[in-house]
């Protein structure tokens, strides 16, 4: 039986995705572990599948209140701290997985542990990027915090530009990186931070074409997939189907599941509902960010199943994290995204692209902007027959999750 070690790092838009990989991965008769914060192990155990809990809860709930994590320009510097914080234990917690030769190690973008196993001499590695911006190219180049848009330059000047942005992550992240590296008896890395963290065996990329074609300057022994999305058979409570039922489909408003610090990008939200005369389900699991709710008009929940909430939506408002933006698109649902940091601005400018969407400004700013961008997802017939289209792409492409287990089982290519 092939033992497979799945290490995701992040909120569960980007463990989910592992979830899902895995059980596809046992019904290929192979036998999978996931290892990420200990958050989220009472949720995968429930799915079947064993969990390797590292941290604490505590320790989850410290990284997502760190300060600027959700800031545009410092959030990568914030959630890079964190993700040295929490390496060592993970290449810990991947040693007994480096005695068998056998086992495929496969990691997120940020499982630099996975990465460290590679170099450390495991020789069936592989890294799965969920979101098109984790891989910096030129061709095809992201958008990114901060930055011009750089798709329209000449192809010389946009690898200039994606030059520019390899110098500034060594210059900001590689020193943590170096001092991790010689605590595990690695030596100075001396290749760019962003093509070290690739794995050299395979890579993955796990969104669909529609959503991000293929660029010809991505990684070596990169192959495309779609959104592995993982529908457990969590039902909605009782309190959320009765508000459900009791009028006009509403608009779903959730800033994820890392967003601690969401009050401002609720309260924006739920102000561009009332505004549009929409009911509202505030999705958000931090208690003391949620805004004074309107009686009978707006419910706020912790958490709600997406699969089962959004295709109930008639508009969903989001941060524009990878896991939210691929549910929306299942759901063929309009979506509002009001991108904080990270990822998040290349996914909202893509769903635009699509024509499924609106961009709206940073939480507190622009009511006025808010409560268009919402109207018009409501309103907007073409808006809403390409969110719709978007929909049907999802439900008719295959199991996406079924592909990627099959790209891992089926072995690497290990020529030079």
């Amino acid at each position: 039986m092939k033992r497979v070690l799945l290490h995701c790092v992040g909120s569960a838009g980007d463990v989910l995705p592992f979830i899902a990989i895995a059980r596809a991965l046992q019904a290929r008769g192979a036998a999978p572990a996931i290892a990420t914060s200990a958050w989220f192990a009472p949720l995968i155990e429930q799915a079947g599948v064993t969990a390797i809990a590292l941290g604490s809860r505590e320790d989850y709930l410290a990284a997502v209140h760190r300060p600027g994590l959700w800031h545009p320009w410092r959030g990568p510097r914030a959630l890079w701290s964190i993700v040295m914080d929490q390496l060592p234990r993970a290449v810990l917690a991947l040693d007994d997985w480096l005695a068998d030769p056998d086992a495929i190690l496969v990691g997120s973008t940020l499982a630099l542990a996975v990465r460290i196993a590679a170099e450390r001499g495991h020789p069936d590695t592989a890294t799965v990027h969920l979101s098109p911006a984790c891989l910096l190219c030129a061709e095809r180049p992201p958008r990114l915090p901060g930055l011009p848009r750089l798709d329209a330059l000449p192809r010389w000047l946009r690898r200039q530009a994606m030059d520019l942005v390899e110098r500034a992550a060594w210059h900001a992240l590689a020193p943590d990186l170096q001092s991790a590296r010689a605590a595990a008896n690695l030596p100075p890395l001396a290749s760019p931070l962003t093509a070290w963290m690739h794995s050299p065996h395979r890579v993955v990329a796990a969104f669909p074409e529609w959503f991000a074609p293929a660029a010809g300057d991505w990684p070596a022994r990169t192959v495309q997939a779609g959104f592995p999305q993982w529908r457990s058979d969590a039902t909605l409570s009782p309190e959320l189907e009765a508000f459900l039922d009791d009028g006009d489909p509403p608009v779903v408003i959730t800033g994820g599941t890392g967003y601690a610090q969401a009050g401002p990008f609720l309260a924006s939200g739920l102000d561009a509902a009332t505004s549009a005369g929409a009911r509202a389900v505030l999705v958000c699991a931090f208690r003391d960010a949620l805004p004074p709710l309107p009686a009978g008009r707006a419910l706020a929940v912790g958490h709600a199943p997406f699969p089962a909430l959004l295709p109930r939506a008639s508009a969903v408002v989001h941060h524009g994290g990878i896991g939210t933006t691929a549910a929306a698109f299942a759901a063929g649902v309009p979506q509002c995204i009001s991108p904080l940091a990270f990822d998040q601005f290349d996914n909202a400018a893509r769903v635009v692209a699509l024509g499924a969407g609106v961009e709206l400004p940073r939480p507190g700013r622009d009511a006025a902007r808010w409560a268009r961008g919402l109207e018009r997802a409501l309103r907007d017939a073409r808006l809403r027959a390409a969110a719709d289209a978007c929909g049907v792409r999802m439900r008719t492409g295959g199991s996406s999750a079924s592909d990627i287990a099959d790209i891992l089982l089926a072995g690497y290519d290990r020529s030079p």
